[in-house]
Parts: C-alpha cells; structure tokens; sequence
C-alpha cells in the first residue's frame, strides 16, 4: 500500500551446524561486529532462551544463552533488515539522471536511457563535461539551487528548459551530496494538462484549516487532496505505538472497498525504509509495472554506490511493487508526516492505472504534506502541554500534602486517590513492607502472589506491563488484571505503588492475515515475500489492555522524582 518499499534480498542458504544459528551466517552478514548486532536481534525476538550451563562462543557474546534454530520468516527479516535500499543503482523509467562531480562537473554516473534524450549513448558521456549537454547556465543554477538548499537534504525543484537533441521542455530537479552533483530530467506536462497546482494547494489548505481536530482535519485533507491529485484513493494513515499502522482517514472512488479503520503489520514498513521516508518526504511510483533503468558509472567511481535517498527517480524494490501489484495499484503515491523528527505517519495516494505526477504537482504536495505535519504537531502539543499542567498541578498539590505532614507515610497512604488521577487506570494498589493495599479490590491473592515475584525482580524505578506478562504458565483464564505500570517508592527497598488496569476484548481489523510471508527465490536464498491477500481479517485480542503510554510513564517518572525528594 505504500509508494516507498518493503525490503529485499537474498541469504545464501547453508546447513545450520552450529550452537549459535547465527554462525551460519557469518558470510552473509560480514565480521563479527555484524554478527553480534544479529545476535542481539534474535535474542531480542524471543529467539533464544536462557540455560543453565555457560559456555562460551568463539564468535558471539552470547555467554549463558542457548540459541534454538530460528524460524525462515526470522532468517529472512533479518537479512532483509541490512538492505541497503538507497544504493539501487536504477532509477524509474519516467525521466533521466545525470550525475557529475562537484568539483570539476565532469560526468560520474548516467541513467542507461541518455540516448533517447542527447542521442549519445550513456556511457560515452561518462567522464564528458557536464556543459556539452547541458547549458552552462542551467549547471551553474542547479549549483546554486543545490548549495542553497544543503540543510533541506531533498531534491529541489529548478524549473522547466529545454534540453536535449529534441529540446524537449523538461522538469530538472537537484540536489547535492558527497560530492556529487544529481540532476534530474523529467518531460514537462503538456500545456493543456498543466494546471495551478500552488493555487489548488493554497486552496485545499485554507478549506482544511478551520477544522476542530486532528479526524475531521484528516479527513478533509484527503478529500481535497483526492480532488486535486485524481487519484482513485488518498488515505491518511497513522504509526501506533506497537509499529503497526492504522487508516485514520479516506477519500475513495465510489465502487471501490473502503480500508477505513484497517491495520496494516509493522514489517510492511521496516526500519530503513522508515529512516528514507524521514529523508525523502513524497515519494512517487507513475507505474508499478515499470522496468528499472540501470545506471553506469565512471571508472573512479567503480565499486562506490551512489547515494540515492533524496532522489525523485529513485527504482523501488521489485518485493514492493509486487505488493502493489496484488492489492491492483498501479500508481502509487506517499508524502512523509513528520513530528518531532519522527515518522508519525503518512497521506498515501493509490490509483488503478498508471499516473504521472509533474515535479509542481509534487512540490505543491509536499507544502500541504508539510501543513499536515505541522497541524499534528501542533495538536500533539496541545495534548502534551494539557497533560503535563495536570500532571503538574496534581504533583503540586501532593507535594505540599504529604511534605507538611509529620508522617509521611501515612501521608503517602492518605494521598493515594489524588495519586491514582496521574495516570488513567481503574484503580491503585500499594505494596509496602510485604503488605498490600488494594481499595478497588482487584488483586486476589494468586495475582498478589504473582505480582511479589515479579517485582523482586525489577531493577528499574518504573515497569510497566500490559498484558498479564508478570504471571508464570499459561496465564489466568478470565483474568481481573492486564496492566500495571510500577512504581518504586525509593532507592532502597522493594515498596512500590501501582496502576492497574482490568483487560478488555478488542477486535483488529487487518488488512489481511499480519503474518511474514517467505519464498524462496533462483538462488536458493530466502525473503520476506510480498503479501497478496488484502481481505479483512479480523482478530480478537483477549486479557489485555491499552499500552501504557509516554505521558503515563513520564507522569510515574515524575512521581518517582517527588516521593524520592520528600524521603530525603
């Protein structure tokens, strides 16, 4: 569903014969360095368990750990996880890259396509001047266009010449980096398909300003960015806490089935393809059924990728359009949305045949995309700063309360109904002394039992659980109690105060089964296959609660910080 990718690639299969499966991978994963870094990710995942004997490992400090075989699924998400997408060496076939050093602007890398535009093939321009094909002004703007820009680390927008044999009018976009300078050619729309896409923008951000809150912004965002774009479907769609996503808003053809309120799995996006949408904020594919351009390279340059996170052109991984494919995209679209230099989700635009989108197009997206981020920023803050007043003023009062008391314990006990307003739970217990206290009477005497023993273990000020993970075995049938977040009442002893929360049953909604999927490919290799069921697949979470979040555990930080004061 995404205009970015999923990752790809490919693991020389060979026979697991070690103590540590993840020796069986040393070749493909490099030196040692890298193979603790794998390492620590299976133990991360559950992959390997505690034993009782030590023994040390040659390669791996997995000293007191016994790793079982991981499963192909873990295997392949692993290795697809090193990935290197900005280095695809290709770019889409919708236009022509030119790339030539900073310093003497003689060409090091060109799209294999050159031909259809200068009537040269690509590799006798490799090593040529820049100027003999390009104007010497439209090189010395496209410096300065790029210079200019340096802290945006994005692909600018120059302006529509006329270049090549044909002197087509082209679109040329630039930006610079490690020394190099990239150019970017696109054909420009037809006169009578062009349109004023900045005052459309303009437009579309004056009818979605008034609205009350972040939905129904949402919500009309993608309405008028469905009206502007054509696009058969504009979807708003949120990171939530666990990395999975969520549509928050859509605009959709009529006949076409609505993905409102649908989930999609955190491995749809991995990490670095979540670290290139921060650096590439609109990313577009015209045509998923397209065949990548290669790109040759001069000789100085043989063996060192080029960098291409910033760029318009930039091939997608086949794994990805693949998955476009399935869900019968054939255009795609995404513009990053951005808080607090984090990805907190995106506006995804899918059409069912291809569609091109001129470089004015993207660049009046992108000041609305930038307008989206801005506005939940601005509603994020709000919350927090509406949060952090309560949680101040409860905090303010329970200082005075319990500092001018001559007990403070009793205090402390006194005060515990103010306390339990710092976080949203459905009630507090007190553990002190190897004495409970539990006036909403949630904990039975199995679940106190359960509770001392995982708090003895805890190590930290604040633990918070969500789903029963403190007992042993299999878990309570019906239990009472999912969540609890812990406090340690001071430094030394083993007092605590605690949230709890009771479970609730929750239905998902997925956009089909959220499960890893993995081929294996010519080579013998494995990788995360590209899902191709898309139909709702609902799943119905029992014994568990809400996740706690980061005001609630920055408000048990700040109660750690106030009972620690009032102790000394």
């Amino acid at each position: 569903m995404f205009a970015g990718e999923s990752v790809w690639n490919t693991f020389a299969s060979r026979p697991f014969r070690h103590t540590c499966p993840l020796e069986g991978y040393r070749d493909a994963c490099g030196p040692a360095r890298d193979i603790r870094f794998h390492h620590r990710i299976a133990v991360a995942k559950g992959v390997g368990r505690r034993c009782g004997a030590r023994r040390r490992h040659p390669f791996l400090p997995c000293q007191g750990i016994r790793m079982s075989a991981p499963r192909t699924d873990e295997i392949a998400a692993i290795v697809c996880a090193r990935e290197p997408i900005h280095l695809v060496g290709a770019i889409q076939p919708e236009g022509w890259l030119l790339v030539a050093d900073e310093r003497t602007l003689a060409v090091t890398h060109v799209s294999a396509n050159m031909a259809e535009l200068f009537g040269v093939g690509a590799e006798a321009m490799l090593d040529a001047p820049l100027a003999d094909f390009l104007e010497a002004g439209l090189v010395s703007t496209c410096l300065e266009q790029a210079h200019a820009c340096l802290d945006l680390r994005s692909a600018q927008h120059v302006g529509q010449y006329n270049i090549g044999d044909m002197a087509w009018l082209c679109d040329v976009s630039t930006h610079c980096g490690d020394g190099l300078l990239q150019i970017e050619i696109e054909l420009a729309p037809a006169a009578r398909q062009a349109r004023n896409f900045t005052a459309s923008a303009h437009a579309a951000a004056l009818r979605t300003a008034g609205k009350p809150d972040l939905v129904s912004f949402a919500r009309e965002m993608v309405a008028q960015l469905r009206e502007l774009t054509g696009f058969d479907r504009v979807m708003a769609y949120r990171f939530l806490p666990d990395a999975t996503g969520e549509v928050m808003a859509e605009a959709v053809t009529e006949g076409m089935e609505p993905w409102l309120g649908q989930r999609y799995p955190a491995s749809d996006i991995p990490a670095q393809a979540r670290a290139l949408y921060l650096k590439n904020r609109i990313r577009v594919i015209p045509d998923t059924r397209y065949v990548p351009v290669a790109l040759y390279t001069a000789r100085e340059r043989a063996g060192m990728p080029l960098d291409m996170s910033f760029n318009v052109l930039r091939s997608i991984s086949p794994v990805h359009l693949q998955y476009l494919r399935n869900m019968e995209v054939g255009a795609s679209m995404s513009i990053s949305v951005v808080f607090d230099g984090r990805l907190w989700g995106m506006i995804l635009f899918q059409h069912r045949e291809p569609r091109r989108v001129s470089a004015e197009a993207r660049n009046a997206l992108d000041l609305l995309g930038a307008f989206f981020s801005v506005r939940v920023a601005a509603h994020l803050q709000a919350e927090q700063g509406a949060w952090a007043r309560r949680t101040e003023g409860i905090c303010a009062v329970l200082r005075d309360q319990i500092g001018s008391a001559a007990d403070h314990d009793a205090a402390i006990e006194r005060e515990l109904p103010l306390m339990a307003r710092l976080v949203e739970s459905d009630g507090i217990a007190m553990y002190r002394a190897g004495r409970w206290r539990d006036d909403a009477g949630l904990l039975d005497a199995d679940e106190r039992a359960s509770l001392e023993s995982w708090l003895a273990v805890q190590d930290g000020w604040v633990a918070a659980v969500s789903r029963g993970e403190w007992r042993e075995g299999a878990g309570v049938e019906a239990p009472v109690v999912a969540g609890v977040l812990a406090v340690r009442m001071a430094a030394s002893g083993d007092d605590w105060l605690l949230f709890l929360r009771r479970p609730y049953d929750r239905e998902i909604r997925w956009a089909g089964i959220p499960d890893k999927h993995v081929e294996q490919i010519a080579d013998g290799g494995l990788r995360i296959a590209p899902r191709a069921d898309f139909s709702v697949w609902r799943e119905l979470r029992r014994g568990a609660c809400e996740d706690w979040g980061e005001q609630e555990l920055s408000a048990a930080h700040q109660l750690v910080s106030l009972l620690d004061t009032l102790r000394r």
